[in-house]
Parts: C-alpha cells; sequence; structure tokens
C-alpha cells in the first residue's frame, strides 16, 4: 500500500485562505512588526506500511567518518515579507560551504497562501513539525542541526540572521557519528519512487536515534512579498517541503542493538509522486537525530532525483 500524502500544490483562492490556514489563522496573534507570532497544532501523521526494507548487520572494519553536513529548517511563507532575508543569508552559506549544508523550507506562515499567488506551499507536515520542535513565534524563524546552541533556550532560532554564519560554522566543525547513503529507483509504471538509507555508525552512540526522510523540491517560480519591494511575481523558492516521508518524529532505529563502529541500518521507503510535483527539481533529504533527551540531527545526507 502507499502512504497518504499531503500535497503543497493545492490551488490556492485569492479570496481566502484554506480552511486548515483559516482555523490557524484565527487561533493566533501579531507582534509588531518585524514577526507574527503563531503556533500549529499538534498532528499525528503516521504512516502505514512505510517501509519495504529494514534490516542491520554489523560490517566491519568501520568505516571513517564523513564530513559533517549541516541541516537547516527554514520556516517560511510567500506572505512573510522578512523570511526572504533568511533565504538569502542560508542560500550565501549553501554557496560558500558546497555540499555541507541541507536545506528543508517549510512553508507555515499563518498569512499564506499569497493571495496573488498560483499556489499555497503550505503543508501539514510543516506545521507539525514546526510544533515538534518547539513552535514558531515569529519569523524568520530556523533551526540549525536542531541543536540548542549556548545562549539559547530553543531549538527554533527567531530572528537570528545575522547569527546563521557562526552557529553553522560551529556545526560544521563537527565529527558525525555515522555516515549516511542515499540511492533511488524510480518505477514510470506506478510513479512511485523507491529510496534506500543506508547508515554507517563510526562511534558508539547510546542515545536513541531516529531516522527522518523528506522531500524538497526547487525552481518553483512564484509570488513573495519582499520587505522594501513589495511583490516580486516571478521569485525563484528552492527547497521546498514537499512532503515528510517519514513521521514527524522519525522512524526509530533499533533500540535492541548497539549502535557502535560497523552497525550498519538499511531502510527502503516508498513515495507516489504527486501533481504537481516536478521530479527532475526534487531532492531527497535524510537525517539521523535523536529523540529523547534532545532532537540534535547527528549528520544528513541528500541526494538530487533526476
Amino acid at each position: 500500500m502507499i502512504m497518504k500524502i499531503n500535497s503543497k500544490y493545492q490551488k490556492a483562492p485569492s479570496f481566502l485562505l484554506s480552511p486548515f490556514s483559516l482555523f490557524l489563522a484565527l487561533g493566533s496573534w501579531f507582534l509588531v512588526l518585524p514577526s507574527c507570532k503563531e503556533v500549529g497544532p499538534d498532528i499525528n501523521l503516521e504512516p502505514e506500511d512505510l517501509t519495504l526494507i529494514d534490516t542491520t548487520y554489523i560490517e566491519l572494519p568501520a568505516e571513517t567518518p564523513q564530513n559533517k553536513v549541516v541541516l537547516i529548517e527554514d520556516f517560511t511563507g510567500a506572505t512573510c515579507p522578512n523570511c526572504p532575508e533568511a533565504t538569502a543569508k542560508i542560500e550565501e552559506l549553501e554557496d560558500a560551504n558546497p555540499g555541507r549544508i541541507a536545506v528543508v523550507a517549510a512553508f507555515n506562515y499563518d498569512s499564506d497562501p499569497h493571495p496573488e499567488g498560483a499556489y499555497s506551499f503550505l503543508t501539514d507536515e510543516a506545521y507539525a513539525l514546526a510544533t515538534y520542535l518547539g513552535g514558531t513565534i515569529a519569523w524568520p524563524a530556523t533551526a540549525i542541526d536542531r541543536k540548542i546552541f549556548a545562549g539559547h533556550t530553543d531549538i527554533i532560532l527567531i530572528n537570528e540572521v545575522d547569527n546563521y554564519a557562526g552557529l553553522v560554522a560551529e556545526q560544521l566543525t563537527e565529527t558525525p557519528p555515522c555516515n549516511i547513503y542515499l540511492s533511488y529507483t524510480f518505477d514510470d509504471v506506478l510513479n512511485e519512487l523507491r529510496i534506500k538509507v543506508t547508515i554507517k555508525y563510526t562511534t558508539t552512540v547510546s542515545a536513541e536515534n531516529h531516522l527522518s526522510l523528506a522531500l524538497t523540491e526547487s525552481g518553483i517560480i512564484d509570488y513573495q512579498t519582499v520587505s522594501g519591494v513589495g511583490e516580486v511575481e516571478d521569485y525563484e523558492h528552492n527547497s521546498v517541503l514537499d512532503t515528510l516521508v517519514t513521521p514527524v518524529t522519525g522512524f526509530t532505529l533499533d533500540n535492541a542493538v548497539e549502535k557502535s563502529p560497523g552497525r550498519v541500518f538499511e531502510k527502503e521507503f516508498k513515495v507516489k509522486i504527486q501533481e504537481p510535483w516536478k521530479r527532475e527539481n526534487m531532492t531527497i533529504v535524510a537525517f539521523v537525530h535523536n529523540f529523547i533527551d534532545n532532537k540534535q540531527v547527528l549528520q544528513t545526507a541528500t541526494l538530487e532525483i533526476d
């Protein structure tokens, strides 16, 4: 069976919000500029029949650690005038650190969708993800490796664009305790993507670890409100969250086995490509993270789909 996926490209009426967004907007409140306040509901997104392969074994000798790839989760909106500043800074960091940064742009802004836009980028998963990480009380809102940094009390950083570079640089020096490899096949008849994730531990980890898997899409041209500019009709939206393949909390890596050097987990997932996603513009984003004591991301991997 195929898991149910919420499409992010539902047509956006020009005169009203979607019912889900309207429900949220009625219960939200606003801060003084430059940002708004909103906390989304807790949503159960547990899928059924998620995996095709789920196995673990020992492979020795253990591999040497990969370079750290930093995960940036950017909570944003097409009508958020200050969000493009955060997007620009994140893209600058991507350019400065090729292959070392993975981005998920999760649209959960409470004034979306854009009234002039062709589509709504809002997804139930984006709201649930923000809630799981502590809530987006204002925008720009960004999580970097889901870490609570020194001098902070929350995972999600609010209006801290100027601090992104230093925090990302700090994470890039980390040595990940596991390596992640991605591959995929595509069934043209079923229009189904099959994603294989292989996780190889290089260091002993005692914490409970989960695997999360997302699909993002880039090169989407649509409206965006930009501070000091106004409405930009040909704005390029990149790394937009299409769907979470795994639950919001991730998929548990077997706690019954020791996560020590040489431990390997292999998992294969299937997901239908939904209209109007463009497969050739999509990227698989996989990351291993802690679950109980903290939610920090240990390592991330990406793979573009062609």
